[in-house]
C-alpha cells in the first residue's frame, strides 16, 4: 500500500530475491526485479520502492539503518527524499536542519538519505525547496521518543499531496 511501511522482518545472512509486485499480483506482474539482494549478519536494512512508474524513476532504494546505541535523551531521525518530481529539499526539526536532500541519484552518488541524532521531543517538521524556501507541505508536528530509531520519509508527487511517512522503532524492545 502506497506510503506505508512494514514490521521489521528478521532474516538470516545471505542472498534473497526480491521483486516488487502491484498488490497481489503475480511476480510475473513484478514493477521491479525480480533481482537478488544480500544481506549481511547484524545489520537493519530498509528497501524502498520510490520514484514514479513509467518514467524511469521507479526503483528499489536500500538504506543501511543505523542501529547502535543511541545517546541518552535523543532520538535518531534518518530522513528520506521520495518525491522524484521534487527539487532538493532541507527538512528542519526545530533548529536542527537537514539541507540539500535531493532524490536519491538526482545529485551523482546521493542516496536521498540523511540521518541525525536530536533530543528526543515534540517537532514541527517543516519541509521546503532547499533553492528558495518554498514550503513543499504544511508543517506537521512529530512526538520523537526517546531511545527510538525514525525513518522520516518525504513521500508523494509535487503535484499531488506530498506527505511525510514516519516509522519509527524503539530501541528498548528486543529485536
Amino acid at each position: 500500500e502506497f506510503a506505508s511501511v512494514t514490521e521489521w522482518l528478521e532474516l538470516p545472512a545471505g542472498t534473497y530475491t526480491v521483486a516488487v509486485t502491484p498488490a497481489d499480483a503475480p511476480i510475473s506482474d513484478a514493477l521491479i526485479g525480480p533481482a537478488n539482494l544480500s544481506l549481511i549478519g547484524d545489520t537493519r536494512i530498509t528497501l524502498i520502492a520510490t520514484g514514479l512508474i513509467g518514467d524511469n524513476t521507479f526503483a528499489p532504494r536500500v538504506l543501511l539503518e543505523d542501529y547502535r546505541e543511541i545517546p541518552v535523551g535523543s532520538v535518531r531521525v534518518t530522513v528520506f527524499h521520495a518525491i522524484a518530481d521534487a527539487p532538493a529539499l532541507s527538512i528542519r526539526f526545530g533548529d536542527v536542519m537537514v539541507p540539500s536532500l535531493e532524490f536519491p541519484g538526482n545529485a551523482g552518488s546521493n542516496s536521498g538519505a540523511a540521518t541525525v541524532e536530536i533530543p528526543a521531543g515534540t517537532y514541527e517538521v517543516e519541509v521546503t525547496a532547499d533553492a528558495d524556501g518554498t514550503a513543499l507541505l504544511d508543517a506537521e508536528t512529530i512526538d520523537l521518543v526517546e531511545n527510538s530509531n525514525y525513518l522520516i520519509a518525504i513521500v508523494g508527487e509535487i503535484d499531488g499531496e506530498p506527505q511525510i511517512v514516519v516509522a519509527s522503532t524503539d530501541q528498548t524492545e528486543p529485536s
